[in-house]
């Protein structure tokens, strides 16, 4: 996954635009530049220099939530790149839209996410160990710590991070624990800003 990003998105907003949105996704073959396309719009190469590599995974959908019209699908990329999306929203006249996002990386980058309310991403952890065939998300500190446990048969004992990492290190075992970071959602949609 180096160098790689999947961004998980759930985008409340007008249900005529992300039905659009999430039918050209589906109807794209997963690359996001033809999606784009098949909804009439152009992509600015020059200002997306990484779009023809980038692919948004068919089965994007659109649910009803409290009486909110939510958009899901997940993005993958070289590099996370949220302000394709807020583009094409703009461009379909959903300047209100307010995206969630869920970012990761590779292992060496922490998770990151908008949702600051847990709205859709209420997970605050991730772990892998060994025995994970991928990472691994929990919303207290508890059960991640007792997923490690678990994984590696170790008693109740090894109640921190910091005992469990010491306990891997010395038997050379893979074990990760990162706190998933929180951003206050700072993405304009048609006036894109990091």
């Amino acid at each position: 996954m180096a160098n790689y990003c999947f961004t998980k998105y759930a985008i409340e907003g007008k249900k005529e635009v992300l039905e659009q949105v999430a039918d050209a996704i589906n109807r794209g073959e997963g690359w996001m530049v033809k999606s784009i396309e098949n909804l009439g719009l152009e992509v600015d190469m020059d200002e997306y220099e990484y779009a023809y590599r980038a692919e948004w995974y068919t089965g994007a959908r659109v649910e009803e939530r409290d009486g909110v019209s939510v958009l899901f699908f997940t993005q993958a990329y070289p590099w996370e790149e949220i302000h394709i999306v807020a583009d094409v929203l703009a461009q379909l006249g959903d300047k209100e839209a307010k995206i969630y996002y869920f970012i990761e990386c590779s292992e060496d980058w922490e998770p990151q996410t908008s949702d600051f309310e847990r709205k859709y991403f209420p997970e605050n952890y991730r772990v892998w160990t060994e025995e994970d065939e991928d990472d691994v998300y929990f919303i207290t500190e508890e059960e991640a710590l007792a997923h490690i446990r678990k994984q590696y048969k170790l008693s109740d004992e090894y109640d921190t991070i910091e005992k469990i990492q010491e306990y891997c290190d010395e038997k050379d075992l893979a074990c990760g624990f990162n706190e998933i970071e929180r951003y206050r959602d700072n993405i304009e949609i048609g006036g894109c800003e990091e």
